[in-house]
């Protein structure tokens, strides 16, 4: 992933593949707010598959602020 300091924005992309052929594919994206980038904020997905079949699933959120 990478953060990119001139839209104040970041994302990441990690994808892995099991001895059994499936495969995971994590995926998140998201924003630094306030002054100094002291809060951030974004979404994630990841999803596992075997062969064309999707076999799980899950998408959340994040929230944080520096101390």
């Amino acid at each position: 992933g990478f953060i990119d300091a001139s839209t104040a924005s970041w994302n990441a992309t990690s994808r892995t593949r099991a001895a059994d052929g499936s495969k995971t594919l994590f995926s998140a994206n998201g924003n630094f707010f306030g002054p100094q980038a002291q809060g951030i904020g974004g979404a994630f997905t990841l999803t596992k598959t075997l062969g064309t079949q999707e076999v799980g699933a899950g998408a959340g959120a994040l929230v944080g602020k520096k101390n």
